[in-house]
């Protein structure tokens, strides 16, 4: 996938998806290029707009700190309410989700000896096995 010069969604749908309340878009990596972040954000538009649900959008940071301008400039401009929260990703990523939620994650940041997806998606997927999932990648390149 890191090499794919095309848009990669991973999806997992455990109910049909016209039951989406809500379309959730996690962010907790803060290397996510501007670019995949807009594009991130136009594909959840058209989503939640052909769903005609709410959006909701969290920035998850680990420990203090603040996402780089660029990206704070990209998600101020996508006029989507934000939350900020720090802590384990994954924990307030769960906490947060809503039965009939569409969670949107996008793809980690590769490490090596690391899983290519990172681990909130697997982990997320197993603490809540009826919630539908979408991991996007955008390359660079697109």
């Amino acid at each position: 996938m890191r090499r794919s010069t095309v848009p990669v969604l991973i999806t997992r749908f455990s109910q049909p998806i016209e039951n989406t309340q809500r379309v959730f878009l996690a962010l907790s990596d803060r290397k996510i290029s501007a670019n995949a972040l807009r594009q991130t954000l136009g594909l959840t538009k058209i989503l939640s707009e052909a769903l005609k649900s709410p959006v909701q959008v969290m920035q998850v940071f680990p420990e203090p700190t603040k996402s780089s301008s660029d990206m704070q400039s990209v998600l101020v401009n996508s006029k989507f309410p934000i939350q900020q929260v720090q802590g384990n990703p994954i924990r307030k990523i769960s906490a947060s989700l809503k039965t009939n939620d569409l969670l949107i994650l996008v793809e980690s940041t590769h490490r090596f000896g690391q899983p290519t997806l990172g681990r909130e998606p697997e982990a997320i997927a197993r603490s809540h096995p009826k919630t539908s999932m979408m991991i996007m990648h955008f390359p660079d390149l697109f």
